[in-house]
């Protein structure tokens, strides 16, 4: 999953890099949830600079989200869920020395 998730992050001009001193062999299985915490950021900054709040972007990103995610429980579920994790991310805010592992680099 690093690897992928390393893609990603590069489709979006962004690399995560580890701290040398820390992982001296690049990011391990550890480092996965800073990595899809990078990840997520990365994408909702993509959506957020996007416009989609406009209502026909809206209904453009709800298909492709629709693709990924076409059973209408999991949908759901999962809107709900990033609803609730997003309001808890927003309670604790930006997390003071977040590059402890790895480092990001645009």
């Amino acid at each position: 999953m690093i690897k992928e998730i390393c893609a990603a992050l590069q489709a979006f001009e962004f690399d995560f890099v580890a701290d040398p001193e820390q992982r001296p062999n690049g990011p391990t299985e550890d480092d996965i949830p800073q990595m899809l915490g990078v990840l997520a950021a990365v994408v909702d900054l993509q959506v957020l600079r996007n416009n989609l709040t406009n209502p026909q972007r809206l209904i453009e990103f709800n298909c492709g989200y629709s693709i990924v995610i076409p059973n209408s429980d999991e949908y759901h579920d999962t809107l709900v869920r990033r609803g609730a994790f997003a309001s808890l991310l927003a309670e604790l805010g930006p997390f003071p020395g977040a590059h402890t592992a790895g480092v990001l680099k645009e």
